[in-house]
């Protein structure tokens, strides 16, 4: 009897996992549009994303914001895990404080933060004019709207790094530590010799995580800037959506998730290896 209680769940990936992906993937292969009966074409969807524009924009525009947003969120989540793992007065109120950003929802920061940086009623520009500095264009300039993005990032996410790395500090065996201490071991010993490297394995976990979930980003481009101005703030995954959901064209849309999930699997291989040479030679 007990046996039966794991169809239901099972049916669910079904319905909602795999057939989905294997439908996406059918499509995938052929030209289909809203009234239109779907054809099969082969490769061609993916031979013209070799030569779309707008699809090397946005992969352009994703390295960037994967480089620039991880190597933050990882620096600052661990030196703040650093400093608030010591004792302190205050430091549960802090570490509470510190990791409020992640239960805001991405959507409504997005919104929020278009009224912070509107470039004539925004409250940074208004700060930046009091001081003589004069506005920036943050919502219109294609570098500005980049930094707005991977601000928004940072803010939200560089809490969660946080919260990995200190749990790692806390694990880390305090006898190993005293025994430094006693051998005359340095702080600074202490940190690059004995805290970091038993650090590898949760900085790696934490690159990871944040790896896979800036390269789903949609929210931050997609409420701030709506993927402009132009297209210079485009992500893959918002140029699916317009692809496929407003464009009404699935074949090409589906051709276009499949590639970007290629160029996942090949981007976090290459770098989950480069970093594990670094923690685990």
């Amino acid at each position: 009897m007990k046996k039966w209680f794991i169809v239901p769940p099972m049916l669910w990936i079904v319905a909602f996992t795999i057939f989905p992906l294997l439908y996406s993937l059918v499509l995938s292969f052929g030209s289909m549009r809203v009234g239109n009966q779907y054809r099969w074409i082969g490769l061609s969807n993916y031979v013209r994303i070799l030569q779309d524009s707008r699809w090397w924009n946005s992969l352009r525009f994703m390295l960037e914001l994967v480089v620039i947003a991880i190597v933050l969120e990882v620096s600052i989540g661990t030196i703040m895990a650093l400093l608030l793992d010591q004792k302190m007065r205050g430091r549960s109120f802090l570490r509470g404080l510190w990791v409020l950003p992640i239960f805001a929802t991405p959507v409504a920061v997005a919104y929020l933060a278009r009224t912070i940086f509107n470039e004539d009623t925004g409250p940074i520009n208004a700060l930046l004019s009091s001081i003589g500095i004069g506005k920036a264009p943050w919502l219109s300039d294609p570098r500005l709207a980049l930094v707005s993005v991977v601000t928004l990032d940072i803010w939200q996410w560089t809490p969660f790094v946080f919260i990995i790395v200190l749990a790692g500090l806390q694990s880390i065996p305090q006898e190993v530590i005293e025994a430094a201490k006693v051998d005359g071991a340095s702080s600074f010993h202490i940190l690059s010799m004995i805290t970091m490297p038993l650090l590898g394995t949760t900085l790696l976990t934490a690159l990871f995580l944040r790896l896979v979930e800036v390269f789903k980003i949609f929210d931050y481009p997609f409420g701030l800037t709506g993927g402009g101005p132009g297209v210079s703030t485009e992500s893959p995954s918002i140029l699916v959506y317009k692809t496929a959901l407003r464009s009404f064209d699935f074949g090409y849309g589906s051709s276009l998730a499949y590639a970007y999930f290629i160029v996942i699997i090949i981007v976090c291989s290459l770098i989950l290896k480069r970093v594990r040479n670094v923690f685990f030679q």
